[in-house]
């Protein structure tokens, strides 16, 4: 039971061994959220304008999705503002993307 959620009483929590309670099956959100993806990047793929778009893309995507499910992982410990490190962590690899995203564009005109 790495990686496992804070308690839920809602349907899709899910209970593990030495956990009394049903816990959110943040590894299941992961996964799910992984495939819409490689959904979205794979279309961007079919239309990308630069060499890396689908890279950055990914990171930017990646980071958003790692941020918001963090925030249901009960395994980590909050640093700085109630965000977990790999919160901070996300926040700059999704801006550091955003800009050498916008860095390609602007050079592929």
């Amino acid at each position: 039971g790495c990686c496992y959620g804070i308690p839920t009483y809602l349907p899709v929590g899910i209970r593990l061994e030495g956990h009394p309670q049903r816990l959110h099956p943040t590894q299941l959100y992961m996964s799910l959220f992984l495939f819409i993806a490689f959904l979205v990047l794979k279309k961007i793929y079919r239309k990308k304008r630069s060499e890396g778009t689908v890279f950055f893309s990914y990171l930017m995507i990646f980071s958003l999705g790692r941020f918001f499910i963090d925030f249901l992982r009960g395994d980590l410990n909050t640093v700085f503002l109630d965000l977990k490190t790999s919160q901070l962590i996300s926040i700059g690899v999704f801006f550091t993307a955003l800009i050498f995203l916008r860095i390609r564009r602007y050079l592929a005109k």
